[in-house]
């Protein structure tokens, strides 16, 4: 029963994510290879992370650990939209003079929690589904594509803002609070 529960709270949350993926970020410019290969990777990890969690015996431990790392991508996810509403924010890897970045709110604590939820996400996948190589491949994959995204973005950040935005590194998290 909490299988079910947990794999139909899943399917909102990707489809909120895919959903403000596309209303809340946007660009000028031709969408980057990466961001198409985020776009195309991230259904099909969805639709066979569904599908191996359907058929698996995992412990009641691994659903724990899946819910716990959900919860965390849905609640930063929805601290970050909330935030954000109205700031043009770039599609992954495409900055250009109108990106504009937040200090406010979750912002004060994590420089990129966009970022963060969908780590968070696909953790929670790897958890679950740790016995299927291919989850674990595709978790990773995404993840280092995430991780990737985010250097690309702090160097723009970086070389756009100067001061302003070094002193928000040296203040603030990139993905974990008082951690990293």
């Amino acid at each position: 029963m909490i299988k079910h529960f947990l794999i139909a709270l899943n399917l909102a949350l990707i489809f909120w994510i895919s959903r403000a993926s596309f209303t809340h970020f946007n660009t000028s410019k031709k969408e980057p290879l990466a961001m198409l290969f985020v776009r195309v990777l991230t259904p099909l990890g969805v639709v066979w992370n569904l599908y191996v969690a359907y058929k698996s015996d995992d412990t009641t431990f691994a659903l724990a650990i899946y819910a716990f790392f959900t919860a965390i991508s849905c609640f930063v996810f929805a601290l970050a939209i909330r935030e954000t509403k109205g700031v043009n924010l770039p599609v992954a890897f495409t900055y250009d003079e109108t990106t504009e970045y937040v200090k406010t709110g979750i912002y004060k604590h994590i420089r990129h929690p966009f970022y963060a939820s969908y780590i968070a996400y696909w953790i929670s996948w790897a958890v679950l589904n740790h016995k299927s190589v291919l989850s674990l491949l595709i978790s990773v994959v995404l993840i280092v594509t995430y991780v990737v995204a985010v250097v690309s973005e702090e160097k723009y950040l970086n070389d756009t803002y100067n001061e302003k935005y070094r002193e928000q590194k040296r203040s603030t998290a990139r993905f974990l609070p008082y951690i990293y």
